[in-house]
């Protein structure tokens, strides 16, 4: 009797984008389903259109970063002043916990991406987050991705790129 293995999954969520499923159909599709607090989606990718080789890179709003320096610098300042005027230790506290507030939320946006590029094109095409759920349940994943792909792509490093002229 042949038993059924389920189909190789990855869920990830982030506090502020939502929820993800990806599920490998079979051995050519690639299954998205999104979900955030008012939207669901559901995108089939066929892995034909997939580069089999990712890139890394992480993402973060720098705004999040300046706003939080630029209040620890006025809180600072706050406390210098304090030994004259004792209300502005009150001011130093709020600018610190604002200071601390926006420097949260600077962590909350800053996320660390494996892209994987359109085969054709080598735009960046699909967005995973690499810590969710955790590192090896993510790397086993992509190794079942990209081995899937290299499947339907026999020689990645022997097939002309689209973006690269041919030498004469």
């Amino acid at each position: 009797m042949l038993t059924k293995h389920p189909a190789p999954s990855l869920k990830q969520r982030h506090f502020l984008f939502g929820q993800r499923e990806f599920i490998l159909q079979g051995k050519k599709l690639l299954i998205v389903r999104e979900q955030s607090l008012f939207q669901r989606s559901e995108t089939v990718i066929p892995l034909i259109l997939l580069h089999p080789t990712p890139s890394q890179a992480s993402s973060f709003s720098v705004v999040w970063l300046f706003n939080s320096l630029f209040f620890m610098a006025f809180g600072l300042l706050s406390l210098w002043w304090g030994g004259q005027w004792g209300v502005l230790y009150l001011v130093a506290v709020l600018l610190f916990l604002c200071a601390g507030a926006m420097f949260y939320r600077f962590l909350l946006y800053t996320t660390h991406l494996t892209i994987f590029h359109h085969a054709q094109t080598l735009e960046n095409f699909l967005y995973l987050w690499r810590n969710k759920p955790n590192h090896a349940h993510f790397e086993q994943f992509i190794a079942q991705l990209i081995e899937h792909i290299e499947t339907l792509h026999p020689h990645p490093s022997i097939s002309p790129s689209p973006v690269v002229p041919p030498e004469p």
